[in-house]
């Protein structure tokens, strides 16, 4: 049993769960048990949680984002990170150099947060 909140969350097929805040809990009695009483914690942090996930977009939003400077963050988060598989990477830079939303086409940070790949190729 799970429960997530983030701008951005993964649910895989298999049900793994990853988000910045999150409640997990397995399918068994203790487990049943506790999850209404962890979901009322988390639920109650949402609000705080949506301020500091609205300042922090706010300050994305503002921060200028040149193609350099994209181009090796892009090639960090691949090689030096392993977020982003290295097959993934012409499918990420087309995005941001070509987005498909219009509200992404300014050149911030948020933009190239929101560069996003086919689902497809980000996981094996």
């Amino acid at each position: 049993m799970g429960f997530c909140a983030c701008s951005r969350v993964f649910i895989c097929d298999n049900l793994s769960f990853s988000a910045e805040l999150m409640v997990r809990r397995k399918h068994s009695p203790q487990g049943i048990a506790h999850f209404s009483n962890d979901i009322a914690t988390a639920v109650m942090q949402l609000t705080s949680f949506k301020e500091a996930e609205t300042l922090r977009i706010a300050a994305l939003t503002d921060t200028p984002m040149s193609e350099e400077k994209a181009d090796s963050l892009i090639l960090r988060a691949a090689i030096d990170r392993g977020v982003i598989p290295l097959r993934a990477i012409p499918h990420v830079v087309r995005e941001w150099k070509e987005p498909r939303h219009e509200q992404f086409a300014a050149r911030t940070a948020w933009s190239l947060f929101n560069a996003n790949v086919a689902p497809s190729l980000m996981w094996p």
